[in-house]
């Protein structure tokens, strides 16, 4: 796929794709949460069209000596976007105790 249009959202930020007469491909190529430490968590998630669609998601583990061990994991998601449909994505983001994700992600669309 060669992109034709590079957005950059906000964790948060719903975004309309609007309806062209051609179909298209929407790729986002990276979601990333981090847990740095035992008690961490954190997620990415990714929605579409008002529906969860993947996530990465990150948790740190204590292990019985009290030694910690830090996460991350990383995703990516693409899919199509048929003639004249209408669509929107938003990335979401959850941390707790210190885990946190990427504060936005970057989308990619252009014509399959």
């Amino acid at each position: 796929m060669q992109a034709a249009e590079t957005h950059y959202l906000d964790n948060g930020y719903t975004f309309h794709i609007p309806p062209v007469s051609y179909r298209r491909r929407v790729c986002v190529p990276l979601l990333m949460a981090v847990a740095p430490g035992g008690k961490s968590r954190a997620k990415h998630m990714l929605v579409f069209n008002g529906s969860w669609v993947t996530e990465a998601k990150a948790e740190g583990a204590i292990f019985p000596g009290g030694s910690s061990m830090p996460d991350t994991a990383c995703n990516s998601w693409n899919t199509y976007i048929e003639p004249n449909q209408a669509v929107s994505i938003q990335a979401v983001s959850e941390g707790s105790n210190g885990g946190y994700a990427l504060p936005s992600i970057t989308v990619l669309i252009g014509q399959d």
